[in-house]
């Protein structure tokens, strides 16, 4: 329903505009060529199972723990300095 309605208002705003019949179906023979590619792109992804994506999931949070708590020890050894030297 959706679509129905952004291609009839697509269509009035070309109408708005004068836009020829050429170019209208030119637009829109490249807004399907466009939605061809991406369905074709799509066939070509490598999913990741389920197991990869928890291992690679697991690996990011445990990442970002590490860098949480490096980036914590260095703010404060950082501020201490910086208190010591004011």
């Amino acid at each position: 329903m959706i679509w129905w309605l952004i291609g009839l208002g697509v269509v009035a705003g070309l109408l708005l505009v004068k836009a020829t019949r050429a170019f209208v179906l030119s637009l829109f023979s490249r807004i399907r060529g466009f939605g061809t590619g991406v369905t074709e792109e799509m066939k070509k992804v490598s999913w990741p199972s389920r197991t990869e994506l928890k291992n690679s999931t697991g690996l990011v949070i445990l990442a970002m723990l590490i860098l949480t708590v490096l980036i914590g020890v260095m703010d404060l050894i950082l501020h201490a300095i910086i208190g010591l030297v004011l």
